[in-house]
């Protein structure tokens, strides 16, 4: 076996295996929480989907069409991604929950920010106008200049 020599001391055995052992600990700690949020989504993948219908039915289109251009384009892709998100379907439904999500929120700021420019629309009152007529001048005209040059100025 191997060991680093540091400061010229040979380093002990029994710290390499320790460091391995907590490796393999924490590999399986990463392991089992993956495991347990894959089967919580699988639990509410149904859920997720029918919200992201409600939120926003044109995400859920908009990555069936994805998936159809890819089987056009490259076939062999195309299989293997379909096949990934079968297998993976709670992930990619709740990423696509998750995109239906920001979208409505873009929607709602775009929409705040709208309102904020332009203003919201208020109730307005008729009011009725009375037939008052102005009594103007009689409209007198303008003695004509002769000279050609007068004439641009009319």
């Amino acid at each position: 076996m191997f060991f680093i020599r540091v400061n010229n001391k040979k380093s002990d055995p029994i710290n390499t295996i320790i460091s391995l052992i907590m490796l393999v600990v924490v590999f399986m700690l990463i392991f089992f929480v993956a495991r347990g949020v894959f089967r919580l989504l699988t639990w509410m993948a149904p859920f997720l989907f029918i919200a992201t219908l409600i939120l926003d039915y044109r995400v859920i289109l908009s990555y069936g069409k994805y998936l159809l251009r890819t089987l056009e384009r490259n076939v062999i892709w195309g299989i293997v991604m379909t096949v990934l998100t079968v297998i993976g379907f709670p992930l990619v439904i709740a990423f696509l929950f998750g995109k239906a999500l920001l979208f409505r929120r873009v929607k709602n700021v775009e929409k705040e920010m709208e309102e904020e420019k332009i203003g919201e629309f208020i109730p307005y009152e008729e009011v009725d106008e009375e037939d008052e007529f102005l009594d103007l001048p009689e409209f007198k005209d303008k003695e004509k200049d002769r000279d050609r040059y007068g004439r641009f100025f009319d």
